[in-house]
């Protein structure tokens, strides 16, 4: 019994971070969303309560934040007052550029900031949204595009007094334009 305990245990233990350490924040591949792989795998997260900005130590890749993997697109935190901070990095691993739209499906979030970052560039691109801003969509989208070998950076910023529901999408634009073309033929 006690030899089934230890095993389980060290079995755990080198699968699971322990004391704050962050999961390797490695990016997801252009070539796995051209192929309807799950992309919950590589959005991170982790959640504050003291309002703090960690946009700059996100995109320097702090070690010493606690990030975790969401475990689905359809992802709740429930009733929190924290700050949720996303870390979404992509890496376009095929030989065809690559256009691209992020988006997060909820109108009622009160605060929605999104920066990205393009992996030669040093300049922070942002978008701002949320129930009490203005913005002129319903929600945040954000439209980008990756030649060959290059990589973004995707960090965004959710709070809510509502249940912290959040569907992201990551799609192509072709994907995109054939969604919309369906949604338009069905309310025809």
């Amino acid at each position: 019994m006690i030899r089934l305990f230890l095993t389980i245990y060290f079995s755990l233990s080198f699968a699971v971070p322990l004391f704050g350490e962050s999961l390797p924040l490695l990016p997801g591949k252009i070539s796995g969303l051209q192929n309807n792989s799950p992309f919950h795998s590589f959005i991170h997260y982790f959640t504050d309560s003291k309002d703090k900005n960690f946009r700059e130590r996100i995109f320097a890749k702090d070690t010493s934040l606690s990030f975790r993997n969401i475990p689905a697109e359809m992802f709740s935190l429930g009733f929190t007052e924290d700050t949720a901070w996303f870390y979404i990095p992509l890496k376009n691993d095929t030989s065809n550029d690559y256009h691209g739209k992020f988006e997060i499906y909820n109108p009622y979030l009160e605060k929605v900031d999104i920066h990205y970052r393009y992996g030669h560039k040093d300049r922070i691109y942002e978008i701002l949204a949320g129930a009490n801003r203005a913005y002129e969509a319903n929600f945040p989208v954000l439209d980008f595009y990756l030649r060959p070998g290059e990589e973004i950076q995707i960090v965004c910023a959710i709070k809510s007094g509502t249940p912290l529901r959040i569907p992201f999408v990551l799609e192509s634009e072709k994907n995109t334009i054939l969604r919309n073309n369906f949604v338009q033929s069905q309310s025809a």
